[in-house]
């Protein structure tokens, strides 16, 4: 957003989505590790486990276009 469409939307667009942001606790980045290191031949992003292990924590799909992803229990994968 920054790059494409300047600071000011940018920064619009943080603010309206910073509610949907949650906190990161220790556990969650331990399990990212684990789910990484679990599948080191796929070289999946290590955000994207982060964003993995939150979802299946809160017993939400996980959205991603990611297609190291795409066979994964509890995903929504979208090209």
């Amino acid at each position: 957003m920054l790059l494409e469409s300047g600071r000011e939307y940018a920064d619009l667009i943080y603010d309206r989505l910073k509610r949907f942001c949650v906190e990161v606790d220790d556990k969650i980045i331990k399990n990212a590790n684990l789910l990484k290191a679990h599948h080191k031949r796929r070289n999946l992003s290590y955000v994207d486990c982060i964003g993995y292990v939150i979802a299946k924590s809160r017993n939400i799909r996980f959205l991603t276009g990611d297609k190291e992803f795409s066979d994964m229990d509890n995903v929504e994968y979208v090209k």
